[in-house]
């Protein structure tokens, strides 16, 4: 029985027969994405652009030199892989840096580590597309109905999850939307060769694209960059598995091995869990809830109440 090194269990044991696939398309579970750029598959980002659209061009944030080298190693590593390239259009957006979690789950708020900027703290980048995105015509393509999907995966006694890694960068951008995507750092101009968060419409052309690969499959669903595969026995999953690995693998797409949850008779999906005894609230999430520290600000408050909503 071979193991899986997870985010939640150090090493996952599996089943012999799941083993067997997770081995075979070990391919499809590489510990970080290759630094290559996706094949076209057919659906490819793109944005049309409102016929009264103004191109904005923002200046850069001023950053200090430990967030300026950050960004330096960070946009360095996008254009080795070349999922970035230099750009010379009049439509630009900034990019910030945000605190990450740290393993404890806790959020170091901007206010406490701007002025530091600890070296030590990983950074999230973001891109502010907000002026893009009010400018263009978001494509009105419907996301999976979350209860559906609950209802599709109720009674089965053996799940997996696959959790994509950077799903959308797994999408190429098409050519000639690359200008709307680009955004300034201190020292040039960049646009996305590949796909990004945060640009309007991109969550429905991923879920266009997941849906046109798995729709075939009964025993499949999938919600953004997280797939779901369930059967009634473990025999069964094992076929199952191996015919969405066969698709991944043709389609040049790469899931995390450390969030992915292989042959469990139970799984996390969604903020639930998901088991042959039925659909429960995620208790991490709970826990969360419970732990949460008092509200100090409205936008600690808002962050509580959308946690506690969801």
């Amino acid at each position: 029985m071979i193991k899986v090194t997870t985010k939640t269990e150090p090493q996952q044991k599996l089943h012999p027969l799941v083993a067997r696939v997770v081995d075979e398309f070990r391919d499809v579970f590489p510990d970080k994405l290759p630094n290559t750029i996706p094949p076209p598959r057919g659906i490819e980002f793109d944005l049309t652009m409102k016929p009264d659209a103004r191109p904005q061009h923002r200046p850069p944030f001023r950053l200090s030199k430990v967030v300026a080298g950050s960004l330096d190693t960070f946009v360095d590593d996008l254009l080795q892989k070349g999922w970035i390239e230099l750009s010379n259009s009049d439509c630009v957006s900034n990019i910030f840096g945000v605190p990450k979690r740290s393993d404890g789950g806790q959020m170091l708020s901007r206010r406490e580590w701007l002025p530091t900027a600890m070296p030590d703290t990983p950074i999230r980048w973001v891109l502010d597309y907000r002026h893009v995105n009010s400018q263009c015509i978001v494509p009105k393509i419907p996301l999976p109905n979350i209860e559906v999907l609950f209802d599709r995966m109720h009674g089965y006694r053996v799940s997996t999850k696959i959790d994509l890694a950077s799903g959308y960068h797994q999408m190429l951008v098409m050519p000639s939307a690359r200008k709307y995507t680009a955004f300034r750092t201190h020292r040039d101009v960049y646009e996305w060769v590949v796909a990004s968060m945060g640009m309007a419409g991109m969550p429905g052309i991923w879920s266009r694209l997941m849906r046109r690969m798995f729709d075939k499959f009964d025993f499949v669903v999938e919600y953004m960059d997280d797939i779901c595969v369930f059967s009634r026995t473990i025999e069964e999953h094992s076929d199952h598995l191996r015919s969405v690995c066969t698709v991944l693998r043709t389609e040049k797409l790469y899931a995390r091995p450390s969030k992915c949850s292989f042959g469990v008779d139970s799984v996390n999906f969604l903020g639930h869990t998901i088991s042959k005894d039925g659909l429960h609230v995620d208790q991490s999430k709970v826990r969360a809830i419970e732990k949460w520290p008092e509200p100090q600000s409205s936008k600690d408050v808002m962050s509580f109440v959308g946690l506690a909503s969801y």
